[in-house]
């Protein structure tokens, strides 16, 4: 059986708020940061079948509210939490941008509104689901999206 791993850098912008990050894969639970740290390495190996296969990697934001967002009086961020999921790899190859705009967040404002489906750029500051789906073999994958 072959293998290929993805790989992602997760930080915290505020660790001292207690978010909650599950990474799914295939809807597998895998991991579950409670709470997301200040900086933590995401890897993980999954079948690289020879055959053309849908996957998805699920990363589900938990734990956020909205006092953890300061605003001041003009309506401007001036503190918050969110977190950060950059430097997102299949087999060494960097694919932040494809990984982006193949991604879905769905999310609701944290209850503050209706549930919207977003674009990702790699930042989660609201509970809610960021879902990128990917087919193998992840070289046909690469060639096809870089």
């Amino acid at each position: 059986m072959s293998t290929a791993q993805f790989r992602c850098e997760i930080s915290n912008t505020n660790p001292a708020i207690p978010l909650i990050l599950t990474i799914r894969i295939n809807d597998i639970p895998i991991e579950i940061l409670s709470p997301v740290p200040a900086r933590y390495q995401f890897e993980h190996n999954f079948e690289d079948t020879a055959d053309s296969q849908q996957h998805q990697i699920e990363f589900e934001l938990s734990g956020k509210l909205l006092e953890h967002t300061k605003i001041d009086a003009h309506g401007n961020i001036v503190s918050d939490a969110v977190v950060v999921i950059k430097n997102k790899e299949f087999e060494s190859v960097m694919v932040d941008m494809p990984f982006n705009q193949h991604t879905q967040y769905r999310h609701n404002f944290n209850n503050n509104g209706q549930e919207i489906i977003d674009e990702f750029f790699g930042i989660m500051g609201c509970n809610g689901r960021a879902c990128f789906k990917f087919t193998t073999p992840i070289y046909v994958w690469l060639l096809e999206n870089l």
